[in-house]
């Protein structure tokens, strides 16, 4: 296992283009990684150690979870024109980036981050198998660009996808999937085990930098759509949070938590999270994540002369010490609603919801 993780980050992308003048009917070759279930790649990387070592500024760093990582373009200068790809299995709602090497103020501020990223998209199908570490693609891009503009900050931006026209996304679609299966395999390659998959590919390029003080390298520490939350932990309130529960009337919602994350001591205290101002709203803690960091909790509600109690959910994160509704549907890229839910897959924690207005079930990993 040690093996396919360490040579899975040093196959370099192919991207060509070639065809008839109509951009749609274009295509084109590129290679993806696969680990984990996410597939990517990268132009270039700082310090690429060669066969059978895995970089410290490697692409898979920016799917990795860990903001504290990031991946590193490996040319002279700022890095202008370098890229990473990432694939999506359907067209994201948004793009959500821990720009610049975010493990500290430090390092953020002394290594280059994007001030300007190009987005290109491109549709693919699988052409053939690329062994272990990932697979071939046959791809025609998608005929716009856009541009992402970056704050200079070592917190999460989150941007909407900037692809939106649906009808105009199925019918590049359609039109792509005739020319790729009219173009046939590739040949002298091992044909793709099974029915080829396809997947829509997100370009990412450099096209601007906030200059570092100290180092040119432009760094990402994390990209990742709509179907994950990556937590900013350089915003955390609290650490060694022990237990949350409602107290005894319900109407606030009370946490022991340990040191505040940047203090040298302190002994456990206890942290109203949440209260009804009124005391008109009581409070259930519903689930806990094993960490503690995320509570789902239900609150009833009583209007005056109404007959029944009003139901909401509420999704916290006690490590931030905030509500955290309103922020996932920033990344989710819609309104959500209760119940919520909280469920481990593989020690990975998800929180299921609902679409606002439908009965369309919709589930998102945190970290």
């Amino acid at each position: 296992m040690k093996r396919y993780i360490i040579l899975f980050f040093l196959l370099i992308p192919l991207i060509f283009l070639s065809g008839e003048s109509k951009v749609s009917d274009k295509t084109g070759e590129i290679f993806l990684l696969n680990y984990r279930g996410k597939m990517f790649n990268r132009s270039s990387e700082l310090e690429d150690p060669g066969m059978g070592k895995i970089g410290k500024y490697a692409v898979g760093n920016i799917i990795d979870k860990n903001i504290s990582t990031a991946w590193v373009e490996g040319v002279k200068g700022d890095g202008i024109g370098e890229y990473v790809l990432l694939a999506s299995k359907e067209i994201p709602g948004t793009i959500s980036i821990y720009s610049g090497y975010s493990k500290n103020i430090s390092l953020f501020n002394k290594n280059n981050r994007p001030s300007k990223l190009k987005v290109s998209l491109y549709f693919g199908m699988a052409d053939s198998w690329g062994g272990e570490y990932g697979d071939y693609y046959r791809v025609v891009k998608y005929p716009e660009d856009y541009f992402l503009l970056l704050k200079d900050t070592i917190h999460l931006q989150t941007f909407n996808f900037p692809f939106k026209d649906n009808k105009e996304l199925s019918a590049f679609r359609d039109r792509s999937l005739e020319v790729l299966k009219k173009l046939g395999r590739k040949k002298g390659v091992p044909p793709f085990p099974g029915p080829p998959d396809t997947k829509w590919i997100v370009k990412l390029e450099i096209a601007g930098v906030y200059r570092g003080s100290k180092w040119q390298d432009t760094c990402i520490s994390e990209v990742f759509f709509n179907d994950r939350y990556i937590s900013d932990v350089h915003s955390y309130k609290y650490v060694n949070v022990q237990k949350v529960n409602e107290n005894e009337e319900g109407d606030k919602i009370i946490m022991t938590a340990g040191n505040t994350a940047g203090s040298a001591g302190g002994k456990e205290k206890s942290v109203i999270l949440y209260e009804s101002p009124d005391k008109s709203a009581v409070f259930y803690v519903e689930d806990v994540s094993k960490d503690r960091e995320w509570v789902t909790v239900l609150k009833q509600t009583w209007k005056k002369g109404a007959p029944h109690a009003e139901t909401s959910y509420l999704i916290f994160n006690t490590f931030l010490g905030q509500e955290m509704k309103e922020g996932l549907e920033k990344v989710i890229g819609s309104k959500i609603s209760g119940p919520f839910s909280l469920n481990y897959r593989a020690d990975v924690l998800t929180l299921s919801f609902y679409f606002t207005g439908t009965n369309k079930q919709g589930r998102i990993e945190l970290k």
